[in-house]
């Protein structure tokens, strides 16, 4: 699952110290990597099935239809933090526990199929997506990423962010098969919009270029001599 935390220091003896946990969303699978798409639009990595089907591992979430559940009966009295950082997410999306309860096995089963039918599969890997990478870097409130990079151990791809910030558009910009000569990838980070790096279990960090024609788009492969994976 995807948990939501915040992170606001609140009201001095009326709400318990950050981080304190609002809700979460089961998005079904091992959870490798979230990104935050806007502040109402999130993106998850997750591992697929025994028998991998398309879609699965990549999936976009907008929050205003598919909030956070609360996990257990708790109020949320938490006043917004004044030291520059953004609570718009929390805000916006976290739902407020009055009178919850904490559910059992059979409520948590019908509430994660619940949410997995509210999300929106994205149809590039089948296998587990391990790793993805926003541009621009969301490094300040100002930053407003429009691509996102993603890769698993059969497609790397670059995508563009939907314009309503809680999908991507297919089919996506550039992609490629077997970016790891057959075996996992576990990192991807941009360089710039449309270059980046992937560096996984081979001990190969590879430099990928979307215009390049050649080399299924590998510019450069550097061998690391790593004796462990490149996480």
């Amino acid at each position: 699952s995807v948990r939501c935390w915040e992170l606001s220091k609140g009201e001095p003896g009326k709400v318990k110290a950050p981080p304190r946990l609002q809700g979460e969303i089961r998005v079904g699978g091992f959870v490798n990597a979230i990104a935050a798409l806007s502040p109402f639009g999130i993106l998850t990595c997750q591992s697929a099935g025994m028998k991998p089907m398309p879609g699965e591992s990549l999936r976009t979430w907008d929050l205003q239809r598919t909030p956070f559940r609360p996990r257990k009966r708790t109020t949320i009295n938490a006043l917004p933090d004044t030291s520059g950082g953004s609570s718009a997410l929390t805000s916006a999306v976290c739902v407020k526990s009055e009178a919850l309860v904490e559910r059992d096995d059979e409520a948590l089963d019908a509430e994660a199929e619940d949410d997995l039918e509210r999300s929106n599969m994205v149809y590039l890997h089948y296998r587990g997506v391990k790793a993805c990478s926003l541009w621009p870097r969301p490094e300040n409130r100002e930053s407003t990423p429009t691509l996102v990079a993603t890769v698993s151990k059969d497609v790397i791809g670059l995508s563009k962010i939907g314009i309503n910030g809680c999908s991507l558009e297919t089919p996506a910009v550039w992609s490629k098969d077997n970016p790891g000569d057959m075996q996992d990838v576990n990192a991807i980070t941009h360089e710039s919009a449309e270059r980046f790096w992937t560096g996984g279990n081979s001990g190969t960090v590879k430099c990928w270029d979307v215009n390049a024609t050649q080399n299924r788009g590998v510019v450069m492969a550097l061998d690391s001599n790593a004796s462990g994976w490149i996480s």
